[in-house]
């Protein structure tokens, strides 16, 4: 059963106290919402950066495009996409 706390008069103006057991809820300073100065931006287009070479890396090994994996050794040709790790890159105990 939770327990509704009565409203402290005595808190901080901004503070939402709703149960005992939730953490105070604060209000956003709307001074600082919707501005930004620019890294958001940055860490965006980091973000679809790293997501576009993943993309690639997997359209590559599917389709064969010739780039890190050879025409004709695609996945979609029966190729395995790991293929040179395992045989090639893999050391010590846990190749198999």
């Amino acid at each position: 059963m939770i327990t509704v706390a009565a409203p402290d008069t005595r808190a901080e103006p901004g503070l939402d106290y709703r149960t005992f057991a939730e953490e105070p809820v604060r209000d956003m300073d709307k001074s600082t919402v919707g501005k930004s100065d620019g890294t958001a931006y940055i860490w965006a287009l980091l973000r679809f950066s790293l997501g576009w070479i993943f993309l690639w890396v997997f359209v590559d090994k599917l389709f064969g495009l010739g780039f890190a994996t050879e025409s004709g050794k695609g996945w979609i040709d029966g190729g395995s996409p790991i293929f040179g790790f395992l045989n090639f890159a893999a050391r010590g105990p846990m190749v198999g």
